[in-house]
């Protein structure tokens, strides 16, 4: 969760996340962030890749190397999925 576009949530917990990319050194990922709402395409391609990179530093504050991770913004151009509420979420995609 974040409280902004780049000010994760205090109750955000990472440590899964962090022990997954260290677990093992041939890991990488793309961090692909979704973003839909009322507000120009632009801006939510912009405001998600901002999620994306805010995510990606996290990790790298964490421990995570950063050659691991590639942070992308999409935005609305990636349909929901079926879920409760996904319209805002952040996938985590092996390169």
């Amino acid at each position: 969760e974040f409280d902004s576009d780049t000010q994760l949530s205090d109750t955000a917990d990472l440590s899964s996340t962090v022990e997954l990319l260290n677990a093992d050194s041939s890991i990488r990922v793309y961090l692909v962030a979704h973003l839909q709402g009322t507000q120009s395409l632009e801006v939510l391609l912009r405001r998600s890749a901002l999620r994306a990179a805010t995510l990606r530093e996290s990790l790298i504050s964490l421990g995570v190397a950063g050659e691991k991770i590639v942070a992308q913004g999409i935005g609305p151009l990636a349909p929901a999925c079926d879920t409760d509420n996904c319209a805002e979420r952040i996938e985590l995609v092996l390169q």
